[in-house]
């Protein structure tokens, strides 16, 4: 039996349609840490994927019924020099657009449920470089056989 894990790799190749016309880079960090105000993801604008977390629910024990929930943050980041926030702002906003037709209801794979998308929030302001962070959620059925 393989593991079910959601794998990162799957949203930089659905995310790859964005490059190089919207975005300039996608990557995935290893954890959330990482997406700290000092990190600069390298080529603007860019987006990292990290992974945030694996949690099953359901009936104990090892039998069928259990679901696996996978959330994954994406860490959206431009760079805006002397223009002011509402531009930024307006540039995050056209970016989270394009990121969110892409992934809103797509399945990672056969067995997952449509992707959706959970919440977003600002991380932060640094040296004109803004970053937002989005998160969307799966699920997937946890068998044993």
């Amino acid at each position: 039996m393989s593991a079910p894990f959601l794998d990162p790799a799957w949203f930089v190749t659905t995310l790859a349609p964005l490059k190089p016309a919207t975005i300039a880079d996608v990557q995935v960090l290893v954890n959330e840490t990482r997406a700290t105000t000092d990190l600069l993801l390298g080529a603007l604008p860019g987006i990292a994927i990290l992974p945030v977390g694996s949690d099953a629910s359901g009936p104990d024990g090892l039998g069928n019924g259990r679901i696996l929930t996978e959330q994954t943050d994406l860490l959206i980041q431009i760079y805006q020099r002397g223009g002011p926030d509402q531009t930024a702002l307006a540039d995050l906003r056209a970016l989270r657009g394009a990121v969110y037709a892409l992934l809103e209801g797509v399945r990672p794979g056969a067995s997952w449920s449509p992707l959706r998308y959970q919440s977003g929030r600002p991380l932060a302001v640094n040296n004109a470089t803004y970053s937002w962070i989005e998160r969307y959620q799966t699920q997937t059925a946890l068998r044993t056989a």
